[in-house]
This record gives structure tokens, sequence and C-alpha cells, in this order.
């Protein structure tokens, strides 16, 4: 039986959030690739810092560089690469209406939430390893990757959800073009 349009749309749109979600995700595992001395965007976070709190400067250009000359920093990225552009292949399955492509997918968010949990375990490894850094600076640095942990884990479990919706599965299990409105 064909799909209806609004089964349909509600394919197209969960299909459009994974790209988009696998998209960003390449691109920022690309940019943790880079072999280049200093992190990107170093001066320009480090004047940000210091126009509004000037005394933490030093611990907050340890904390960056610290991350950026991390080991599992390019392991990390790649990782990030690969496991982004599953979301961009279960998007285009859901397209393509593919038998397994429900499976795909719960496989990919899973992936990219380990991966999420990979990079908060290498930050909170880092903020350990930080000697002369204030304690209140410390707390403030495991709050923002606390912070940024979690809303990953919002947004890929809110995308797993988008996916599993009824019209989703529906659309999944047409065959045929879309009928007319």
């Amino acid at each position: 039986m064909p799909p209806s349009p609004q089964e349909a749309r509600a394919a197209l749109f969960s299909a459009i959030v994974l790209c988009l979600l696998g998209s960003f995700g390449i691109l920022f595992g690309h940019a943790q690739t880079s072999r280049s001395a200093d992190p990107p965007g170093l001066a320009n976070y480090l004047e940000m810092i210091e126009s509004r709190i000037p005394a933490e400067r030093p611990a907050a250009e340890k904390f960056y560089r610290a991350q950026w000359d991390s080991d599992a920093r390019r392991p990390l990225g790649w990782s990030n690469v690969v496991v982004s552009a599953m979301l961009i292949v279960g998007g285009l399955m859901i397209v393509g209406r593919r038998k397994n492509t429900l499976w795909w997918i719960k496989n990919s968010i899973a992936a990219n939430l380990v991966q999420v949990a990979g990079q908060a375990y290498d930050h909170f490894r880092i903020i350990a390893s930080l000697d002369d850094v204030p304690v209140h600076v410390v707390t403030h640095m495991q709050a923002s990757v606390i912070v940024d942990v979690t809303l990953k884990v919002i947004v890929y479990v809110g995308a797993l959800m988008l996916v599993l919706r009824k019209t989703v599965r529906a659309f999944l299990a047409s065959e045929g073009p879309p009928r007319p409105a």
C-alpha cells in the first residue's frame, strides 16, 4: 500500500534531521583531526575569556591546549567522522525505504552516544590531570562537559524518537509512491 502524504513528510523530515546531524558531526570530527600546532579559534576564545573573567585566562588556555594536545583527540575525531557518516546513511536509508533501516539507525545513534561518552571521558581525564588550576575553575570545566554531554544525549535520543514514530515506521513498511493528498 502506498504511504500517505503525512507519512512521507514525517519520513523526509526524519531523514533530513539525521543527515544534518551527520553532516555537523563530520565537520566537527574533521576539525578535531587537524594537525595544526594551535587549536582553531584559540585567540578569539582567549580574548572572550579575558574580557569576561581575566583571572581565569591562564587556566582556560591550559585546558584548551591540553585538549588539543590529547593523544585521544585525533582518534576521537576520526571516530566522530565514521559514526556521523552512519547517521547520513541512515537518513538516506529512510528515503530508500530499506528493510533494515530502523536497525541501522538505532545502531548509528548508539555508536554516536558511545563516541560522546568517549569524548567526555577524555575531557574529564584532561581536567583531572591539570595542575595549578583553582578548584572553582575545575568545577566549571566539569560542569561544562556535563552540560555538553547532556545536550548531545538529548539531541540523539530526540532523533531516535523522531525516527521511531508511527508515521515513519508506516512509511518504511509501505510500497510505491505517496498517495495524492
